[in-house]
């Protein structure tokens, strides 16, 4: 029998449903279909949109928006070949918020351990984007991590991942997708749909973190942002070997600091 799964819930741009068909491939790279069409390797995939989330494009111009917590859960648990990705809608839907039920569906796709990555630190260097900072360092093992500013006094503004699966599932699969009450009407107004539950979300206050679900950590927003990361990362390889400590990121940003590193000979292949 062929080891599959599959995800269904709403988009969080379009409001649509959407579904992610995971099926085993063998020995294959990770690769993403639309509604059956043909498999690419995320190699061959492109950027199609940056702006509060991460979407791509496949080369038959199809796209798929929101796709960083579902990439961030292949990166946790250390998937780089043997699954194929269907999604059949305009985007991965948003489900819980964070990437923890998509880590549950890929759990029996993953190996004993986590594969090599693919691309390499090999010197080091600061790239400042905007706002934002993306420092680079040699290393044989893998770490990403985050600063996270807020003028919130109860927040806790680092987050740290050594590339074990185990402290991705358990500490960083569920951090939940958090905005301000500013940003939610901002986020209103850039076309982001109402279709995210309440427990789901952390909003940050002025003084503290509120959530209708279960109670919010200090260092949950810090870890949302460690999540997004990481699944931005994988999009172009990553995580990579070596250490990456981003100052303030998202998502255009990284991926803009990503290509450089390459053009630059920050990153270069294994």
């Amino acid at each position: 029998m062929t080891l599959q799964a599959t995800l269904a819930g709403v988009g969080l741009f379009t409001g649509e449903t959407c579904t992610v068909h995971v099926r085993a491939s063998g020995g294959a790279p990770v690769s993403l279909s639309v509604a059956g069409g043909e498999a690419f390797p995320l190699s061959a995939l492109s950027l199609a949109r940056t702006v509060l989330s991460t979407g791509v494009r496949l080369p038959t111009g199809a796209t798929v928006l929101t796709v960083e917590h579902l990439f961030a859960a292949l990166a946790g648990l250390g998937i780089r070949t043997g699954v194929t990705l269907d999604v059949v809608g305009p985007e991965i839907p948003l489900i819980d918020g964070c990437a923890r039920a998509f880590v549950t569906a890929l759990l029996p796709f993953a190996g004993p351990r986590p594969s090599r990555p693919s691309v390499r630190v090999a010197r080091l260097a600061t790239l400042a984007i905007d706002d934002s900072l993306y420092r680079f360092s040699p290393g044989d093992s893998v770490v990403v991590s985050v600063s996270f500013q807020s003028s919130n006094p109860a927040i806790v503004s680092d987050a740290r991942w050594e590339g074990s699966p185990h402290h991705f599932r358990t500490r960083i699969a569920g951090a939940r997708t958090f905005a301000t009450q500013e940003d939610l009407e901002k986020y209103a107004a850039r076309g982001v749909r109402a279709t995210l539950s309440p427990e789901h979300l952390v909003v940050i206050g002025l003084e503290r973190l509120f959530s209708a679900g279960e109670p919010a950590t200090a260092d949950e927003p810090a870890r949302h942002k460690l999540l997004d990361l990481i699944g931005d990362l994988y999009l172009h390889g990553g995580p990579f070997e070596g250490a990456i400590h981003a100052t303030r990121p998202g998502h255009a940003r990284t991926h803009e600091a990503i290509l450089r590193a390459f053009r630059e000979g920050i990153l270069l292949p294994r």
